[in-house]
């Protein structure tokens, strides 16, 4: 029995391909969903991955993508083009993105 509780604990966890990410102690898997999504996705910005997971912790969802891109099983030309936008969208508008979320977060805190 004790075997059969422990198989069902290990379900329970975060789902985290075995890779060089996984190694590092600390971070953020991503999870089978994750990488359903950026392979489906068609928008694929970090905009639409932090709303379809819900994530607003600035650090954890920055690194749960960044790893979600480097360790998904996409072609080395997608990944290239895909980090360079977050590097690009991080400069511009996600500053921006992270005050409404933080503010919207507040707001609904509030009202409960």
């Amino acid at each position: 029995m004790p075997g059969s509780l422990c198989a069902k604990r290990l379900k329970l966890k975060l789902f985290a391909f075995p890779t060089r990410s996984s190694n590092r102690k600390g971070l953020p898997s991503f999870t089978k969903s994750d990488i359903s999504w950026i392979r489906k996705a068609v928008d694929r910005s970090p905009n639409a991955f932090f709303d379809t997971t819900n994530l607003d912790n600035k650090r954890e969802a920055h690194t749960r993508y960044t790893r979600m891109i480097e360790d998904g099983g996409l072609k080395q030309n997608m990944k290239n083009y895909l980090l360079r936008k977050f590097e690009t969208w991080k400069s511009n508008d996600g500053l921006q993105f992270w005050l409404d979320r933080h503010t919207q977060s507040s707001a609904v805190r509030t009202a409960v």
